[in-house]
């Protein structure tokens, strides 16, 4: 089976000469309504969720992103920016249970990450730069778990056929500032994905990680995903504009675990109860 990362580092190397242009419109976004109950799960959950996952890649130690200052700079020839956004019908995450809930993980690939800090067998390893959430007590959940920043947005997601392509739309507003990305099929394949990814987050003197283990089936891989980024966005403070143009996995059954765990320090050596 094969992992996310190796079809993301193909699909990268196939659109190096693409120049940045984005043509997705803005349109108004609608508050989300999430019903709160009270329940504990022993692991974030996420079921029947609707997913873009895309990166954009710039040479070397181009990209953005903030590591911990005793990480050395990263030996690899080119440097990304994740977004990873998931629209569930259902999620269980600490007391709260919700239904729908939407998120977005933003993260990068810079810095030499530290050997304790590498979970083996993991298809990608990112540090987070920010979460966005539809879900306020979600969110202070998360800030509380030391994932910081969290930042409350509010989302919509839409899927469309152009020309016998499926189409999957998703807009965001923070602080009064729309993004937008449009993905549509490059290559369409049914395999399954049945992957783990670490995402880990400065928390004080220390970090805070999730393993994110995750499977879907329906799925647009390898999709050409365009679109325009606005601040916070970690995209929009690199480029001029914010036009986006990557690459990704679109899905509409994904399901994930996630396990959390915290360290002392930056270099995954202890972890705490």
């Amino acid at each position: 089976m094969e992992s996310r990362a190796r079809r993301s580092l193909q699909a990268t190397l196939a659109l190096l000469l693409v120049v940045l242009v984005g043509c997705a419109s803005k349109i108004p976004v609608d508050p989300v309504r999430a019903a709160p109950t009270q329940s504990h799960a022993a692991h974030p959950q996420f079921l029947d969720c609707h997913t873009m996952l895309t990166h954009f890649t710039w040479p070397l130690d181009m990209g953005p992103g903030t590591v911990p200052s005793s990480w050395g700079p990263s030996d690899a020839f080119t440097s990304s920016v994740y977004m990873e956004l998931f629209d569930c019908e259902h999620a269980s995450i600490g007391p709260f249970e919700r239904g729908p809930v939407q998120l977005l993980v933003e993260m990068h690939d810079k810095g030499l990450l530290p050997e304790g800090c590498i979970l083996h067998g993991a298809g990608l390893i990112l540090n987070i730069e920010k979460i966005i959430v539809s879900d306020p007590a979600i969110s202070r959940y998360l800030q509380e778990e030391g994932f910081t920043p969290t930042l409350v947005g509010t989302f919509r997601s839409s899927t469309s056929s152009v020309a016998g392509e499926d189409r999957a739309i998703w807009t965001w507003q923070i602080d009064g500032n729309t993004s937008t990305l449009n993905g549509g099929s490059f290559t369409a394949v049914t395999s399954p994905v049945d992957d783990t990814e670490r995402w880990i987050a400065i928390n004080g003197s220390g970090l805070v990680a999730i393993d994110a283990h995750y499977t879907y089936t329906n799925t647009l891989q390898n999709a050409e995903i365009h679109g325009d980024l606005s601040p916070p966005m970690l995209y929009a403070t690199a480029v001029p504009g914010g036009h986006y143009l990557g690459v990704g996995d679109i899905a509409s059954d994904y399901k994930a675990e996630w396990t959390i765990t915290k360290f002392k320090d930056q270099q995954c050596g202890e972890s705490t109860a």
